[in-house]
C-alpha cells in the first residue's frame, strides 16, 4: 500500500530521479496532501531515458500526482519492468506516447487537463494497439463505468499494492496476447475461406461453362430424333425421347444458372442513381403479360432511388417477384406488394403464398437448398442465393419473415443512401 512513510520517503527523493523531476520535487507533504497545489510538469525531454529491466516490458505511465506516479515507478522498477515514458495529462500523453513504443500502458482515469483518462485511452487506442490498464479510486464512480465500458484490459484501485500491480499487468499482458492470436487465427482462416469459395466458384463457372455447348448439342440431336424418326418410335418410346428433352432442357437452366451466379463474384458494381419504383413498375406489367390465366393483385408503393447497380438490383427484384408469384400459385387471387417501408428503411416483397417455417430461414439464402418439394415448385434453388450475392456486395442486408401456409415478406437495404 501507498504508506505516508513511503510518500514521505519518496518526497525526499524526488529530486534524485530527473524522470519525475517537477514542481513537487520542493513540495511538502503533511499527511493530508500538498501545502499549495502542485503544477506536476514531468519533462517530455526525458523521453527516451527509460529504466531498462530485465523482463524487457515496457510500461507507460500517466498519472498526474507525483508522489503516486514516484511510488508507482520504483514498484516497476522493482518488479522488473521497464518504464519507457510518462505523462501528467492527456495532453502530453499525446505527445510522447508513440515515439515511446510500449508494451503496455497504465493509465489515471482521472487526470488534470482537458481530457481525462478514458479520453485519452480512447485517442490513443486508434493509433496504438496495446492493452491499456486504468488505475482508478473508489471516489470516481462515473469515470469507472465509462472506462468498463470503453473496454481495456484491467483496471488497478489505488490505492495498491506490488502483487497487485504485477498480476494485473501480467493479465493484461496474456489477454492481449491471447486476442492478438485469435485475430491472427481469424484472419488466416478467413483468407482460407476466401480462398476455397474463390476456388469453388472457379471451378463451378469452369464446369458451367464448359457444360455449355455438350448440352446445346444433346438437346438438339434429342430434338432431331423426335423430329426425323417419330414414326420408328412407339408411344414408350417417344416418351423417352421427351423426358430426355425436359432434362436436357432443366440441365440447361441450370448451368446457365450456375453461370450467372458465379459470374456475380467477378463484375464490379456499377453505382449510379436508379429510379427503383420505375424498374419495379416495369418488372410487373411484364409478369402480368405472362400470367395467363392466373389471377394476379401486384400493387406498388412509393418507393425511394436508390445509388446502386441497375443491372444487378434488377435481377434482385426479378428474383422476389418472381418467387412471390411462383410460391403464390394456388391462391385465387396471388395478392403480392411491393414497396418501402420507412420503419426498417428497406424495400420489401409481399405475398400471400405458401410460406416457411422460420425455423428454416438459415438455409433460404444458400445454393442449391429448396424449402419446397421440386415436385410442387419448379426451380433450381439459386434465386435467392444471387439476390443475396447481389445484396452483400452492394453492403447491404437481406431477411425475411413467414408463416405456413400465410404468405412471406422479404426485406432488404442496399448499404447506401436512398
Amino acid at each position: 500500500m501507498l504508506r505516508l512513510d513511503s510518500i514521505q520517503r519518496h518526497e525526499n527523493s524526488l529530486s534524485r530521479f530527473p524522470f519525475f523531476a517537477g514542481d513537487h520535487a520542493n513540495s511538502q507533504y503533511t499527511g493530508g496532501g500538498f501545502v499549495s497545489p502542485p503544477s506536476f510538469d514531468w519533462q517530455e525531454s526525458d523521453l527516451g531515458q527509460a529504466v531498462t529491466a530485465k523482463k524487457g516490458v515496457r510500461v507507460f505511465v500517466v498519472e498526474d500526482e507525483a508522489l503516486i506516479a514516484m511510488d508507482i515507478y520504483e514498484r516497476l522498477i522493482s518488479l522488473g519492468y521497464a518504464v519507457c515514458g510518462k505523462a501528467a495529462s492527456g495532453e502530453m500523453a499525446m505527445r510522447t506516447i508513440f515515439e515511446a513504443r510500449p508494451d503496455i500502458i497504465l493509465m489515471d482515469v482521472s487526470l488534470s487537463g482537458r481530457m481525462d483518462g478514458v479520453e485519452t485511452a480512447l485517442l490513443i487506442r486508434e493509433r496504438l494497439d496495446v492493452p491499456l490498464v486504468y488505475l482508478t479510486a473508489y471516489s470516481e464512480p462515473d469515470l469507472i463505468a465509462r472506462a468498463t465500458k470503453e473496454g481495456g484490459y484491467g483496471y488497478l484501485v489505488k490505492p495498491f499494492d506490488e502483487r497487485e500491480l504485477h498480476a494485473t499487468l501480467q493479465v493484461a499482458l496474456a489477454r492481449s496476447q491471447a486476442h492478438t492470436e485469435l485475430e491472427a487465427t481469424v484472419a488466416e482462416r478467413t483468407r482460407a475461406l476466401r480462398d476455397t469459395v474463390a476456388e469453388l466458384e472457379t471451378f463451378s463457372y469452369a464446369v458451367a461453362h464448359d457444360l455449355r455447348v455438350p448440352l446445346m448439342t444433346l438437346a438438339d440431336s434429342a430434338s432431331r430424333l423426335a423430329a426425323d424418326h417419330a414414326a420408328e418410335l412407339d408411344a414408350k418410346g417417344l416418351l423417352r425421347v421427351q423426358q430426355m428433352q425436359a432434362e436436357l432442357q432443366r440441365l440447361s437452366a441450370l448451368t446457365t444458372s450456375l453461370l450467372d451466379f458465379a459470374i456475380l463474384a467477378k463484375e464490379p458494381v456499377r453505382r449510379e442513381s436508379v429510379a427503383i419504383q420505375t424498374m419495379v413498375i416495369q418488372i410487373v406489367d411484364e409478369t402480368h403479360s405472362q400470367a395467363g390465366d392466373r389471377t394476379l393483385e401486384i400493387a406498388v408503393s412509393a418507393m425511394p432511388d436508390a445509388i446502386c447497380d441497375p443491372i444487378l438490383v434488377e435481377q434482385v427484384w426479378r428474383n422476389l417477384l418472381g418467387n412471390a408469384v411462383k410460391f403464390s400459385a394456388g391462391r385465387d387471387p396471388a395478392v403480392i406488394a411491393a414497396g418501402f417501408d420507412a420503419t426498417v428503411g428497406a424495400w420489401y416483397v409481399r405475398d400471400n403464398g405458401v410460406g416457411f417455417d422460420m425455423a428454416l430461414a438459415g438455409e433460404l439464402f444458400r445454393p442449391f437448398l429448396r424449402l419446397h418439394a421440386k415436385s410442387k415448385f419448379q426451380g433450381h434453388g439459386i434465386g435467392l442465393a444471387t439476390v443475396e450475392r447481389v445484396i452483400r456486395r452492394h453492403g447491404g442486408r437481406i431477411w425475411a419473415e413467414s408463416n405456413p401456409g400465410k404468405g412471406s415478406v422479404f426485406y432488404f437495404t442496399l448499404g447506401g443512401k436512398t
